[in-house]
C-alpha cells in the first residue's frame, strides 16, 4: 500500500515538474525571471519531498520507484538546462534587438543632423552670395562695391605689415 502511494506520489511529482518546467520556460521567455526562480525552487522542494518519501519507505521501494525517481531527477535537470537555454536565447535576442534599435536610432539621428546642417550651410551660402553679388551704393546712388573691396584688401595688407613688424621686434 505504501509503495503504491509513493509510486503515485513520484508520478504526480514527475507530472508537476514537467508542467511547471513548461510554464517556467513560457514565463521566462516573457522575461519574468523572478517567477522562473520561484518555479525552480518549487521543483527542488518537490524533488526533496519525493526523496524523503522514498527514504521513509526504503524497505518497500521497488526498482520501478527508483527508476521513476531517476526520471524525475533527469526531467528536472533537463528542464533546468532547457530553461537556462531559453532564457539565455531570449536575453541574447533581446540584447541583439536592443542593439539593432540603438544603431538604427543613432543612424537616423546622424542622418537628420547631417541633412539639417548641410541644408543650413547651403542656405547660408546662398544668402552670402546674394549679399556679395549686390553692389554697395552710397547715399547718392553710385556703386561703391569695388572701393569697399579695395578698402578691405588695404586693411588686410596693413594687418600683415603689423604682424611682420611684431615678428622682427621679437627677434
Amino acid at each position: 500500500m505504501v509503495a503504491v502511494v509513493v509510486s503515485v506520489g513520484v508520478v504526480a511529482a514527475l507530472v508537476v515538474v514537467v508542467v511547471v518546467t513548461a510554464v517556467a520556460v513560457a514565463v521566462a521567455v516573457e522575461g519574468k525571471v523572478l517567477f522562473m526562480m520561484v518555479v525552480m525552487m518549487t521543483e527542488v522542494v518537490v524533488v526533496l519531498v519525493v526523496w524523503w518519501l522514498l527514504w521513509l519507505t526504503e524497505v518497500v521501494v521497488v526498482v520501478a520507484q527508483k527508476l521513476l525517481f531517476l526520471m524525475l531527477v533527469v526531467v528536472v535537470v533537463v528542464g533546468k538546462v532547457a530553461v537556462v537555454v531559453v532564457v539565455a536565447a531570449a536575453v541574447v535576442v533581446e540584447v541583439v534587438v536592443v542593439e539593432v534599435v540603438v544603431v538604427v536610432v543613432v543612424v537616423v539621428v546622424v542622418v537628420v543632423v547631417v541633412v539639417a546642417v548641410s541644408g543650413a550651410r547651403t542656405k547660408c551660402r546662398k544668402t552670402d552670395r546674394r549679399k556679395y553679388s549686390e553692389k554697395v551704393r552710397d547715399e547718392s546712388g553710385v556703386e561703391v562695391g569695388e572701393e569697399v573691396e579695395r578698402e578691405g584688401e588695404e586693411m588686410r595688407e596693413k594687418r600683415r605689415e603689423g604682424e611682420q613688424i611684431e615678428r622682427s621686434d621679437k627677434k
